[in-house]
């Protein structure tokens, strides 16, 4: 998940960021569950883009999710985004 953290800030600070788009992709999936991992991921960055977050919002699933499905461990829960964060993000640019 820290991968997709990184490329999620590299592709939010890039010349190709397109919201639309993004949230296109989103929905093409058909899975809501993409749009809490997203949403929480974009505010754990600290990103400037409260359009996205609110689509987001709009879009998400019902019910409680782990932030990372490969990782069986506990975490604290997120209610505005039913989540439990399961492991542990840095923020963009650390190293």
């Amino acid at each position: 998940m820290r991968n997709v953290s990184d490329v999620l800030w590299q592709y939010l600070s890039s010349g190709q960021r397109d919201d639309g788009l993004l949230v296109g992709y989103g929905d093409r999936l058909g899975n809501r569950t993409v749009f809490k991992r997203l949403g929480y991921l974009l505010e754990h960055s600290g990103a400037d883009t409260p359009a996205l977050i609110g689509a987001c919002l709009e879009r998400r699933s019902a019910g409680l999710t782990l932030l990372d499905p490969s990782v069986k461990a506990p975490g604290r829960i997120v209610r505005r985004w039913g989540l439990r964060v399961n492991v542990t993000l840095g923020r963009p640019g650390d190293d």
